[in-house]
Order: structure tokens, then C-alpha cells, then sequence
């Protein structure tokens, strides 16, 4: 995650809407996004959980360039808040804040490269 990226995320400002709201975020102060089954729920740095019913793909595709990476079939991370990974053979996990994002096998190999990018 370069500069730039950094730069571009700090000015994103996305809406997040549920059934009778539409909440206004900016994509510095999203931590992680994660999606079960047909519920999306934006987490937030201050604590704040925003639901959703747009998919997951919806919010990847408009972060896709703003520091923000998937790194399992239900999670959405931004790495401007990876605060510690473990990548081994038994466990593969980015930390945001203190929570633990378990990484999927399949795409570790991406996630690292993108970390350290």
C-alpha cells in the first residue's frame, strides 16, 4: 500500500444504506467489512457497526483501490489498520485493531504480497 493510495482513501467518502437509512463514511475510518450470509456490517474505528444489504462484492469493487483488500469469502479488510499478521501453516491471520481475520489459503499468497507492497 503506497502513498498515493493512502492519499486517495483519506478523501473516499462512500454511503452505506440499509432498509430506511443511508448512513455517509469516510473509507479511512471503515476497519473491515464482513458479510454473513445476506447481511453486510461495516465495522468502524470508533465501534460503530453500519448493516447493509449490498453484497460484499458491491463494497469491494468501489474500495478496491483504496487500500482495501478481501482476504476471505466473507471479510473485507483495510490495511491502513493491520495492526499485526501471522502467516504459518497452521494459522493464517491479519489483525485489525485486536481482532483476529483468518486469511484463506487461497489467497495468503495475495495478501502477502500485498502488505508489503
Amino acid at each position: 500500500m503506497d502513498a498515493q493510495q493512502l492519499k486517495e482513501q483519506a478523501l473516499c467518502i462512500i454511503t452505506v444504506e440499509e432498509e430506511y437509512e443511508t448512513t455517509v463514511v469516510n473509507a479511512a475510518d471503515i476497519l473491515y467489512i464482513e458479510c454473513k450470509e445476506y447481511l453486510t456490517t461495516v465495522h468502524l474505528i470508533d465501534g460503530q457497526k453500519v448493516k447493509s444489504s449490498f453484497l460484499l462484492k458491491r463494497y469491494e469493487e468501489l474500495l478496491h483501490d483504496k487500500a482495501f483488500k478481501r482476504v476471505n469469502y466473507h471479510t473485507l479488510v483495510n490495511g491502513r489498520h493491520i495492526k499485526r499478521t501471522i502467516f504459518s501453516k497452521e494459522r493464517r491471520v491479519v489483525f485489525i485493531q485486536a481482532t483476529p481475520i483468518q486469511v484463506s489459503r487461497r489467497r495468503v499468497a495475495e495478501v502477502k504480497k500485498w502488505i508489503h507492497a
